[in-house]
């Protein structure tokens, strides 16, 4: 297949190289100030090293075998364009020329932004019959801002146990969801057919945005969260009247599962759990948990303000309020 991946980040490099080891025509639509750059470092290759076969970073990856554009105008005869940016970079895309690029096309559009809102920002301009979602699953960073003793520096990544959720947005499109998940999963990389990725992703991003706003208030650091009794009880309070919201009739029978899921969220979203979690979460990941929390998601901040926003103009409950004015006054510091 031929793929164009929008963004060559920690994230579109990994799904490239996969792809590209699978056999696949990988190309990267990158910024023209970048581009010049990715280009350089392909000449000795892009460095990569995969934490599930290589937790002390002793063997790199050289991957080599891409194009780049910088371009819409370029982006013709691919079978998919996935879109591996976030949530604010996606919707600064040029959507009619995207559509234009897409009419008369067999090209299937991939967003990676577990987001209705940005589906929606899609589906303005680019009829659903050529969007499909996921949601991304993997952890992948930048080793010169989270392990700086690594030599050479590159993208480290690690693949959670579970896989990548992919669904279609109409009924007609279920052949080719079963070749996306067919690309993903025959290039190393889990994944499944979902009926919603949007849905499956809304509980763990609800719980993740409003976890990041404490753990931002508590500069990133776990034991000064673990030790402050405001900042957990604002975090359970918000994420008790956030996160049973986010559960919706897809996929449940009957009320009564719904209603039990609701309250075993409410049952465990306590501070004392919390406190639990901060302490084994290290251990769990074999990369260091607190610095690329930190220099990931301040990275990408602007897309933790959209979620926050997007929840209190949705949920306006006391605490989901509080913990998005907490958000927007670490911003005045920033």
């Amino acid at each position: 297949m031929k793929i164009l991946i929008v963004g060559a980040g920690a994230v579109g490099l990994v799904y490239g190289h996969h792809f590209a080891n699978a056999g696949h025509q990988v190309t990267f639509m990158v910024k023209e100030k970048y581009q010049a750059q990715l280009n350089q470092e392909k000449e000795a290759g892009v460095v990569l090293y995969h934490l599930n076969s290589d937790k002390k970073l002793l063997n790199p990856q050289h991957f080599k075998d891409f194009e780049t554009i910088n371009h819409w105008d370029d982006a013709q005869g691919f079978d998919i364009i996935a879109l591996a940016i976030s949530s604010n970079a996606l919707r600064q895309l040029p959507l009619d020329q995207i559509k234009q690029t897409l009419i008369g096309t067999d090209t299937d559009l991939l967003m990676l932004q577990p987001s209705a809102t940005d589906f929606e920002h899609l589906s303005q301009v680019i009829v659903k019959e050529k969007i499909f979602q996921g949601m991304i699953s993997l952890i992948s960073y930048q080793t010169d801002e989270v392990n700086q003793n690594i030599k050479p520096a590159g993208t480290a990544y690690y693949s959670p146990p579970m896989p990548m959720p992919i669904s279609a947005s109409t009924e007609s499109q279920q052949t080719r969801l079963k070749n996306i998940v067919s690309l993903f999963k025959n290039s190393a990389i889990p994944a499944k057919a979902v009926k919603s990725a949007i849905d499956d992703s809304k509980i763990p991003s609800a719980f993740l945005m409003t976890f990041l706003c404490v753990l931002e208030a508590a500069n990133w650091e776990f034991k000064r969260l673990g030790q402050s009794a405001d900042l957990l009880k604002k975090l359970s309070a918000a994420q008790q009247a956030l996160l049973p919201q986010q559960i919706t009739e897809e996929g449940f029978t009957n009320s009564l599962k719904k209603l039990s899921l609701t309250l075993l969220l409410k049952v465990f979203l306590r501070p004392r759990l919390y406190k639990l979690l901060l302490k084994i979460a290290p251990w769990f990941v074999p990369l260091p948990l607190e610095a690329y929390l930190k220099k990931h998601f301040m990275k990408v901040r602007p897309q933790t303000v959209i979620y926050m926003q997007e929840y209190k103009d949705l949920y306006p409950a006391k605490a989901v309020t509080e913990l998005n004015q907490l958000l927007h006054r670490y911003s005045k510091t920033i």
